[in-house]
This record gives C-alpha cells, structure tokens and sequence, in this order.
C-alpha cells in the first residue's frame, strides 16, 4: 500500500485473487530474470496500450 496507494493496491489485489494462481511462482518464473531498468520500459509501453481506466 506504501508504493501503490489504497484503491491500486485493493485493485491489485482483487486482479491476482479473481483467478485462482500463485503471483508468486508467475512472477519468479516470468520477470525473475529482468532488471528493474529493464522491466520499466516494458512497462511503461504496456500501459499505453492497455489503460487500466479509461476516463470519458
């Protein structure tokens, strides 16, 4: 909550329980490999092509 806030983390947290995985294991085996100025353009250019709110 200290980094994304109330109403992100309560977002985050109802994305990752809506199905039934383990977050951990998915992230250890898909981002484990990847540093953080790495993952932070992939990122960035994800999130222009998949908002996560849309404001009218």
């Amino acid at each position: 909550m200290e980094k994304l806030g109330t109403i992100e983390t309560e977002i985050f947290i109802f994305q990752i329980i809506r199905e039934p995985f383990d977050y951990t294991k998915w992230q250890r085996e898909h981002y484990a490999d990847f540093s953080v100025s790495e993952l932070n353009p992939k990122a960035v250019e994800y999130a222009k092509h998949n908002p996560m709110f849309s404001i009218v």
